[in-house]
């Protein structure tokens, strides 16, 4: 879901950009300014009551939020350690970037399926004017797939939700009894 949410934004912030980008242009000269200072003001003026709204709202520690159950902030604390120490496997360590950081960031499969679906969304060659078929064509179809991947994480997520709750009481209690963190627990439902 938040993929699709993601790709929703982005073509929303796509079609904005031309009516803004349009409208921009047409104010040059107003009150004094030139268009691309018109850009900075009108882009750039929302980020700040944002970032005020995010600094009061998004605490950096889990247990001083008030908006979430105890059992959430004890998972999201687990959570935040766990994944310091896969990292650099020293939970107290400074916030310099090591490199092992770094390694994560090469060799996980994510990073390189994002990377390309974002510069598909990028091919419009200037041969192609002034319908950009070929573009349109790799965007459309990246769009295509992380729907269809979507959909297809949404049937296994509820399929394992069924799973856990069709479980014996001796299933239950030897698959609580593995000791795993977050998701892996039997209580914990998959929403999509």
């Amino acid at each position: 879901m938040r993929i699709a949410i993601l790709y929703g934004a982005a073509i929303i912030s796509r079609a904005l950009a031309g009516v803004l980008s349009y409208t921009m242009q047409k104010m040059n000269g107003v009150c004094g300014l030139k268009s691309w200072q018109w850009m900075f003001l009108i882009e750039g003026s929302p980020i700040i009551p944002l970032s005020m709204i995010t600094y009061l709202f998004l605490d950096s520690v889990p247990n001083a939020v008030q908006w979430l159950t105890n059992i959430e902030k004890q998972l999201l604390t687990n959570l935040l350690r766990d994944d310091v120490g896969l990292v650099d496997y020293n939970p107290a360590s400074s916030t310099e970037l090591s490199w092992r950081e770094v390694h994560y960031v090469f060799v996980d499969w994510k990073v390189y399926l994002y990377a390309f679906t974002t510069v598909g969304n990028l091919i419009y060659r200037d041969v192609d004017k002034p319908t950009y078929q070929r573009g349109h064509a790799i965007c459309g179809g990246m769009i295509a797939a992380s729907l269809i991947l979507t959909i297809i994480l949404r049937i296994c997520l509820m399929r394992e939700n069924r799973r856990r709750t069709n479980l014996s009481p001796e299933e239950y209690q030897h698959e609580a009894s593995v000791d795993e963190s977050i998701n892996w627990h039997l209580d914990v439902r998959y929403v999509l």
